[in-house]
């Protein structure tokens, strides 16, 4: 019988909550719908904005077995041989067609004993309509957004080749302890347990490597703490890995051949990626990334400075500005962050009501490369956003920073911007400036003057009123533009402040976002990326009048 638990802050399911007895077998409808509506069903509108023809896929291994001659590549002897094994097979059913997919699972367990979901719905295109058929089981381009992240816990009960396994009542209790909170559902399969974590939003693929990572950190820790194999971490990290589905058959080889995956737990739970800031990371991976980085930075550096003396390079904005200007200096006092030694702790406004927080969290990590120059990961998916940077993917200095959270992503506006302060030494007044322009400057309907490009490679000199201009060249327009057109000022002035309009008042819904944000145009748009259904945009509105309240309140 499923279970259904509450949850709130500091509150988690407890392992009583599922009682280990002897597993069920056959198939249940029942627990397959269930299934698909948690995960994908409570999504519809957001799939089908993102493709009408989206569709899942059913797979199921077809064993096969012939005799062949084949000629040995080293010998050139030919000899006729016998070859056995299996390959997969796919149907690509339209996503929100549950009988057919369900009829079409129901099939490949009865020829084949088993059937597979791709977890992350498929573009329509992947099916080749001319060959009346797929073309591939699917490939990354061919994944659209994901709504949830899973864990794949094999435990001592079940036919598996790794035999330093948990039980599954230490499985059961991981999850019941897991900081980022319980499961939105639990899985019960033939050899072990999936617990299934699903977004109040599905997210790109992009933007969920991170948080494949945190989960796939807490998962390696647990192995470590416990001595044992505590999970697949591999299966977290992959969008495009094979699942069971509630309602179906364990299928593989062996006694438990036909024990139903079962769904045994509900907590009602979703979670945004912010949240996922909650779970630990593994320090072991996050030098291994940084190392790597490091490979890569004096690639890119040695190419970008090929002609170039020693002392040209040292000459040049971007190589000063990292040695004069320390990055944690930037990080402490533009963003308010928390020296903890080889770390930084972000302040507490950053965060959301119910987020862990204390003063050694690790939301930055802090290092040296070889030439000696401070750089930082970020290590969570809310501090890079706040930062406008990628969580995890990439190392940052004072200049790469300069170049994402101020200059939009130009190199050749943060080159200029170093070159103008460094000419005078005044790494105070560059502090400052970041200071008065960190939460960006509305831009004006018509600017009076242009920045003009660049003739040649060289640096161009900035003047006061060129940085101010640069600062308004720098906010979200696209973001703004998407504010405008699906959130009406009505609907903003209701959502943030609980009142209309006053009759006589000229804002636009953007113009009142930036307000409640205190100015910061730059995390309003942020914010924004990504939102796409109305639902969405009604949480995003909520979403900033509870950051607004936490404001007026500090």
């Amino acid at each position: 019988m499923m279970a259904s638990y509450g949850y709130d802050e500091g509150k988690m399911m407890t392992t009583a909550a599922i009682q280990v007895t002897g597993a069920k077998t056959g198939t249940s409808k029942e627990d397959f719908m269930r299934h698909h509506e948690l995960v994908y069903g409570v999504h519809e509108d957001h799939y089908r904005e993102q493709d009408p023809n989206a569709r899942l896929g059913v797979s199921w291994a077809v064993p096969y077995s012939f005799d062949k001659w084949v000629t040995d590549k080293k010998t050139g002897v030919r000899e006729l041989k016998h070859l056995e094994g299996k390959y997969i097979k796919t149907e690509h059913v339209p996503m929100f067609d549950t009988e057919r997919l369900w009829k079409v699972s129901q099939r490949a367990i009865a020829q084949y004993g088993i059937a597979y979901i791709g977890y992350v719905p498929r573009k329509g295109s992947i099916v080749d309509d001319e060959n009346n058929g797929s073309k591939t089981r699917g490939k990354e381009a061919d994944l659209l957004d994901l709504s949830e992240i899973i864990a794949d816990f094999d435990t001592t009960d079940g036919n598996h080749k790794e035999k330093n396994l948990p039980t599954n009542e230490q499985v059961l209790a991981w999850m019941a302890e897991c900081p980022l909170g319980p499961p939105t559902f639990i899985n019960r399969s033939g050899g072990g347990w999936h617990g299934h974590w699903c977004f109040t939003e599905p997210v790109p693929v992009e933007e969920a490597r991170a948080l494949w990572d945190r989960l796939a950190d807490w998962i390696e820790n647990l192995s470590d703490q416990h001595g044992v194999h505590a999970g697949d971490e591999k299966v977290t990290r992959n969008p495009a890995i094979l699942f069971r589905m509630a309602g179906t058959t364990y299928g593989k080889p062996g006694p438990n051949t036909n024990r139903r995956v079962e769904m045994v737990y509900e907590s009602g739970m979703r979670y945004s990626p912010e949240d996922f800031d909650r779970l630990p990371i593994r320090m072991k991976r996050v030098t291994e990334q940084i190392a790597r980085e490091e490979r890569e930075l004096a690639r890119r550096t040695r190419s970008a400075s090929l002609g170039l003396s020693d002392d040209e390079k040292m000459l040049t904005p971007w190589y000063r500005l990292d040695r004069e200007l320390p990055v944690s200096e930037i990080l402490e006092r533009v963003f308010f962050m928390q020296h903890n030694g080889t770390t930084m702790t972000s302040p507490e406004e950053w965060l959301t009501e119910g987020s862990y927080y204390n003063g050694t969290t690790a939301h930055v990590t802090l290092y040296q490369d070889s030439d000696g120059v401070e750089r930082f990961t970020a290590n969570g998916q809310l501090t890079a956003g706040n930062l406008a940077i990628q969580a995890g993917k990439d190392s940052y200095g004072s200049f790469s920073l300069l170049v994402e959270r101020f200059c939009g992503t130009s190199t050749r506006m943060a080159a200029a911007v170093a070159r103008r302060f460094l000419m005078n030494d005044d790494m105070d007044g560059l502090i400052d400036w970041m200071q008065e322009n960190v939460h960006g400057v509305k831009p004006d309907p018509e600017p009076e003057v242009e920045l003009a490009p660049a003739a040649s490679s060289e640096p161009f000199d900035l003047t006061d009123a060129d940085l101010e201009k640069l600062a308004r060249g720098v906010v979200p327009k696209d973001a703004m533009n998407r504010v405008l057109k699906n959130c009406t000022a009505e609907d903003a002035a209701l959502a943030i402040y609980g009142e209309p309009l006053d009759g006589e008042c000229t804002q636009t819904s953007w113009d009142i976002v930036v307000d409640a944000l205190d100015g910061d145009a730059q995390r309003a748009g942020r914010l924004a990326k990504g939102v796409r259904t109305k639902q969405a945009w009604s949480e995003y509105l909520n979403r900033i009048a509870l950051i607004s309240r936490t404001r007026q309140a500090n």
